[in-house]
């Protein structure tokens, strides 16, 4: 009995443990310094404003970001000598029983930094990144999206 009552215990714990991997939602993409893949680009992960994770990129650039459902992240890449740029992440789907049809690639351009230039206009996030209930996938919030990169236009020249 106490070996059928464990084994009942385990498969439901199993169970919640597969359960947690299906909730998350698969995010990937890039960096460039320039024309470069960003090599050592510091990537931290907020819930909220709240740091929960952080790491570096390697010479390929790529990040992955595998992340909880209904949740509101920012995501925050930065290099010495280069502008931080932010990327907000709002994961909230409100049908439990939909799935995105695929991951959502995005690509993020650091800027070099240059003396006596006031960035403070970049420090808003560059783009929210948004379920779109009628295409059942993530996309750019387009008119935000467009305001920030015209914005942006104006430190590379």
């Amino acid at each position: 009995m106490k070996r059928l009552t464990l084994l009942i215990v385990l498969f439901a714990i199993s169970l919640g443990g597969f359960a947690q991997v299906d909730s998350l939602i698969g995010f990937e993409g890039l960096v460039f310094l320039g024309e470069d893949r960003g090599d050592e680009v510091h990537i931290e992960l907020f819930d909220g404003n709240h740091k929960i994770s952080s790491y570096t990129t390697t010479g390929n650039g790529k990040f992955i970001l595998d992340l909880e459902r209904n949740k509101y992240y920012i995501v925050q890449f930065s290099k010495e000598n280069y502008v931080t740029k932010r990327v907000i992440i709002d994961t909230r789907i409100y049908d439990d029983e939909v799935e995105p049809k695929e991951e959502f690639h995005f690509d993020v351009f650091l800027i070099k930094s240059r003396k006596n230039v006031d960035y403070s206009l970049l420090d808003f996030p560059i783009a929210i990144v948004q379920f779109r209930e009628s295409k059942q996938k993530f996309e750019y919030d387009e008119k935000y999206f467009k305001a920030r990169h015209d914005e942006q236009k104006t430190f590379i020249k």
